[in-house]
C-alpha cells in the first residue's frame, strides 16, 4: 500500500488506559504545579481535556506504518479534539482509528487520522514531506485563529525538561530527545511535542478565562512553528462571539501555534489583560 492508498483505510483498534497518576504525569508534563492540587492531586483530580489528544496519538504511527512512510520525517499540523464527556478520574476503554483523507500537496502529503471512543473523538492533520506528486485532491488550505483584540496576555517559559517529560505520556518520538535525530530533521536541538505545547497553552489559557475542564466540549490547534524546552511562550486570547476562547502563542515574533477552546457552559467575562495572571 502507498499513502495514496490510504483513504479510508482503517487502522485499527486499541484499548486504552490510564488511571489517576497517568492523568497528574500529564498535567505535570504540561507545566502544572505542585499547588495546582485539582490537577496533580488524586483526592479532587480533574484530567485536563488534552489528554484526550495524547491518548489518540497511537494511531499516527499505525497511519505511517500502513502508509510505508518514514514517521521521523512527519510534522504534526494541525490538531482537533470533541469531548462527548469529561473525561474520568481513571478508565479503560475501546479505540478505533482510521484514515479520514489524504491529499496531494506536489511535494508532501497530508495524512488526516481520526481516532474515535465513548469519550472523545481526535483528529490528526500529518505533513509527510516527500510523498506528494500522484496527483491527487490539494485540499483546503489551511486556517488559522487570529487574536486581534486581545482580552489577556501572558508569557511564561517552558520547562527545560518539558519533552523529556512529555514523551513518557505516550510519544516517545526520538525528535524530541535525540539531538542526532533532531540535527537530522533540520532543527538546532530536541523540540518540544506540538502536543505538549497545546497542552501547556490551553492549561494556562482556561486557567485565566475560568474555564472548567469538565466544561470543555471542542479543542483545536494549528501548529505553525517548533518551540524548543525552556522558550518563552508569549500568548494572547480573546472571547469569540461564539463564546469560544481563541488564542495564538509566539516565541519572539514567530507565532508558533494558535486554536480555540469552545465549552457546553455560556461564557463568563474574560479577564483583565494581564502580564501575569493565569501562569500557574
Amino acid at each position: 500500500m502507498t499513502i495514496a492508498d490510504l483513504r479510508g483505510q482503517p487502522l485499527g483498534t486499541r484499548t486504552l488506559r490510564y488511571d489517576t497518576a497517568d492523568a497528574a504525569l500529564y498535567a505535570l508534563a504540561v507545566g502544572a504545579s505542585a499547588d495546582d492540587l485539582d490537577l496533580v492531586y488524586e483526592r479532587d483530580l480533574q484530567v485536563l481535556p488534552t489528554y484526550a489528544a495524547a491518548l489518540g496519538i497511537w494511531a499516527t504511527t499505525e497511519a505511517a506504518l500502513a502508509g510505508r512512510y518514514d514517521e521521523s520525517k512527519v510534522l504534526h499540523l494541525s490538531q482537533k479534539v470533541r469531548l462527548h464527556t469529561p473525561l474520568p478520574r481513571a478508565a479503560v476503554f475501546d479505540s478505533r482509528a482510521r484514515v479520514v483523507e489524504v491529499f496531494d500537496k506536489g511535494s508532501a502529503a497530508l495524512v488526516h487520522v481520526l481516532v474515535e471512543t465513548e469519550y472523545f473523538d481526535a483528529t490528526y492533520l500529518m505533513f509527510v514531506p516527500g510523498e506528494g506528486g500522484w496527483g491527487g485532491d490539494r485540499g483546503p488550505s489551511a486556517r488559522r485563529t487570529e487574536v486581534t483584540d486581545a482580552a489577556w496576555e501572558h508569557s511564561f517559559a517552558t520547562a527545560a525538561n518539558a519533552a523529556a517529560l512529555y514523551r513518557l505520556t505516550g510519544d516517545p518520538h526520538p525528535v524530541h530527545i535525540d539531538p542526532v535525530v533532531a540535527h537530522a530533521n533540520g532543527y538546532r536541538g530536541p523540540i518540544l511535542h506540538g502536543l505538549c505545547t497545546f497542552g501547556t497553552i490551553v492549561r494556562v489559557v482556561t486557567r485565566a478565562f475560568d474555564i472548567d475542564p469538565a466544561s470543555v466540549v471542542d479543542l483545536e490547534a494549528s501548529f505553525l512553528a517548533p518551540v524548543y524546552p525552556a522558550d518563552v511562550l508569549e500568548v494572547s486570547a480573546q472571547r469569540a462571539p461564539d463564546g469560544s476562547t481563541l488564542f495564538v502563542s509566539r516565541v519572539g515574533d514567530t507565532p508558533v501555534l494558535s486554536g480555540a477552546v469552545a465549552t457546553r457552559l455560556p461564557a463568563v467575562d474574560a479577564p483583565a489583560v494581564s502580564a501575569s495572571a493565569g501562569g500557574r
